[in-house]
């Protein structure tokens, strides 16, 4: 599989210096442990911007693109806390598997999906977020929108 972005160490940043830190490290939000924060890389503007630009092709308004993806699955936040553990759970998805997640063109970081799938509501906020994760071999997709939809779809891999 050819990976959706090419990163070396040169594509990372400082977390310290992370626009969206506070979400992990704050008291009024969440406090991830020393070991969650180590396993969160924020990217360059750089690099997100690359990143931000080869997922281009996997979204339109709306969601995920129909013609780049398959196999979609889809819930609302507006469930319960429980319902969107179970939908996150059963993602086939490798703890471990090492994905980016992508805000903007000046906001990602790399992380593994184990990460994202317990604290989805650390990285994703209602009314304001819109994030797509992928992981590096670009297998497939995670959208989440300002509305609360999340997708999850395999992918075309270019």
């Amino acid at each position: 599989m050819k990976p959706i972005i090419e990163l070396s160490e040169n594509d990372f940043g400082d977390i310290l210096q992370f626009p969206l830190l506070w979400r992990w490290n704050s008291k009024t939000h969440a406090e991830f442990s020393p070991e969650q924060l180590q396993a969160i890389r924020p990217l360059t503007i750089q690099a997100a911007s690359k990143l931000h630009a080869a997922l281009k092709h996997l979204q339109q308004p709306g969601g995920l693109n129909p013609s780049e993806t398959y196999e979609l699955r889809k819930i609302n936040t507006e469930q319960n806390e429980e319902e969107m553990k179970t939908w996150m759970d059963d993602l086939p998805i490798a703890a471990d598997e090492p994905i980016v997640i992508s805000w903007s063109h000046e906001l990602a970081v790399q992380t593994k999906w184990e990460i994202l799938r317990e604290s989805w509501s650390d990285f994703w906020y209602p009314s304001s977020d819109d994030l797509t994760a992928i992981p590096i071999s670009s297998d497939w997709a995670l959208a989440a929108s300002h509305d609360g939809l999340f997708e999850w779809a395999k992918t075309e891999n270019r």
